[in-house]
């Protein structure tokens, strides 16, 4: 008998991406809606059009863990929003899936780290990278991986993520992800490796 979850509302995912993740190739993935956004709002947010809890795409959080090790180009993934933390039951059953396949997961919450540990803290046991804090227009930064603004906090949770982020240095250079279903476009900015930064 099949097991009902709650489904996870999803706004967009890509895949073989190189900006996005400490490791050299990655999958992004936009969840819809943000409680945050649609009652306290953090002015100058990038993601605005994810604030709205409308479903786009609601799905099995197995089923998306099991498309997404079927297709990711390698075991590494992104999750931002929206807030990912707003959809959290469904949320860990999808990142636990993905753990137990070996992914090496970041993610974004505009939650407090305090608050994470204080009343979400199974998330913890499945991220590699946590970024936590909400975007703050008057702080805004650049030059920092993953980080928007200097409130914002970037924890690597385990040794493997420790490691990675290590070895790896941040660069200005963004990726344009052209979606099927309209003309909008993803510009995105973070991480390369090294032995990529040559590259025309």
């Amino acid at each position: 008998m099949r097991v009902m979850r709650s489904l996870l509302n999803v706004n967009s995912l890509h895949h073989d991406l190189h900006t996005v993740h400490p490791l050299p190739r990655a999958s992004i993935l936009h969840l819809q809606g943000c409680l945050r956004g649609r009652t306290d709002p953090c002015p100058g947010c990038a993601n605005q059009d994810l604030w709205s809890d409308e479903g786009r795409w609601g799905v099995d959080p197995l089923d998306l863990a099991a498309l997404i090790i079927r297709l990711a180009a390698a075991p590494a993934l992104s999750v931002s929003g929206g807030e990912p933390l707003d959809q959290y039951e469904p949320l860990c059953h999808f990142l636990t899936s993905l753990k137990r396949a070996g992914f090496s997961i970041l993610m974004w919450t505009g939650f407090e780290m305090r608050q994470v540990r204080d009343g979400l803290r199974a998330v913890l046991d499945s991220v590699d990278y946590l970024i936590t804090g909400p975007y703050v227009e008057q702080r805004k930064t650049r030059g920092i991986p993953f980080i928007s603004s200097s409130n914002q906090e970037i924890h690597c949770l385990t040794p493997r993520a420790r490691k990675a982020f290590q070895n790896y240095v941040y660069v200005h250079e963004y990726e344009v992800v052209i979606r099927k279903d309209g003309p909008s476009a993803v510009c995105l900015g973070g991480i390369l490796p090294h032995a990529v930064l040559g590259r025309p």
